[in-house]
This record gives C-alpha cells, structure tokens and sequence, in this order.
C-alpha cells in the first residue's frame, strides 16, 4: 500500500484595495487576481476597499467569488 501523500495547504495571497479610486480599474484587477490565484491553485483573500468599491462588489457579484477582509492585520498568520 503506497504511503499517503502529506496535505499543504496552497500559498496564500492577498490584494488590499483600500487605496483604489477607480471601480472599473479595481474590478478588472480583481477578477484577473481571482483567476490567477484559482488557476494556480493558491488562496486569494482581498482586503475591502471604499463604499463604493464595496458596492461594485456587491452590485456584480464579485464579493460572492472572493475571501473579503476589513483589515489587512486579519489576514494575517496567528503568532506561536
């Protein structure tokens, strides 16, 4: 019986958009993270923008695909 492979866990990544002004720009850039991040098997977590990112978010449904955040400390690993 072969020996069982050990699980890791793929990279994880994230994309704070709290700077970000322009929804069209941001949107873009989020979805091809997104599809970056799925196609290479890694965790793609973003970190909220402004309202009005947020409500282009909501609004397209892109908020739905993606691990959202209030702040980039809570994306941070647990310290031992």
């Amino acid at each position: 019986m072969p020996a069982a492979k050990a699980s890791t866990p793929p990279p994880a990544d994230h994309l704070d958009v709290q700077a970000v002004r322009h929804r069209r720009t941001a949107l873009h850039e989020l979805l091809r993270q997104h599809e970056f991040a799925r196609e290479n098997r890694h965790n793609l977590a973003v970190v909220s923008g402004t309202p009005a990112i947020q409500r282009v978010l909501k609004l397209t449904g892109v908020q739905d695909m993606l691990v959202l955040a209030d702040d980039p400390d809570d994306l941070a690993p647990p310290v031992a």
